[in-house]
């Protein structure tokens, strides 16, 4: 509904109820009730006093009289609160929809951030897996290194003794062939 801007006692009123202002503003002068169209928002709050309430309601040919004006006016109210109670009902639908959206959006932010949590904790799991890997086999490579080092060492110990035990052997000998040659010599 095109809403009017013309500047009344209230503060808006459908452009379908402007037409007909002027008329009715004629028909409900000095009603008995005019109180009630005050509370159906549809006559503004100073009534033109030029105007004869004789006046034909627009699209009548005959003056309007109490029981006609009343039910012009019931019919009136009755729209507008089929318009209020439509309006009413599309905010409400809204407002399930918008809720119902976020509810949605809400349980995806979760379902994702619980897949997301659930592959971060899969993902230390496996860095900590592959750690003791790297650490084990660091411990197996300087393992295999000690072991090779000390065979090694074994290996040029077991030279040396040999070796010492040699060189022991060959003192022997000079010194026996330096006594068979002072012996030798002294003969």
């Amino acid at each position: 509904a095109v809403v009017s801007t013309q500047s009344t006692g209230y503060k808006r009123i459908p452009e379908s109820v402007a037409d007909t202002r002027g008329q009715l503003e004629s028909c409900y002068q000095g009603c008995r009730y005019q109180g009630m169209a005050r509370k159906a928002s549809i006559v503004p709050s100073s009534l033109s006093t030029s105007r004869q309430s004789s006046l034909a309601f627009k699209g009548c040919s005959e003056p309007l009289n109490d029981a006609a004006l009343q039910f012009k006016l019931s019919k009136k109210v009755a729209e507008l609160t089929l318009v209020v109670h439509m309006l009413f009902t599309r905010n409400h639908e809204r407002e399930v929809e918008i809720e119902a959206t976020k509810l949605a959006y809400e349980e995806e932010i979760d379902t994702v951030t619980l897949g997301f949590e659930s592959e971060i904790s899969r993902l230390k799991v496996l860095l900590e897996n592959e750690k003791w890997k790297r650490f084990e086999e660091m411990e197996r490579v300087s393992k295999e290194g000690d072991d090779a080092a000390r065979k090694l060492i074994e290996k040029h110990e077991k030279k040396l003794t040999e070796l010492a035990a040699a060189n022991d052997s060959l003192k022997k000998e000079v010194v026996k062939k330096k006594k068979v040659l002072c012996v030798d010599t002294t003969a």
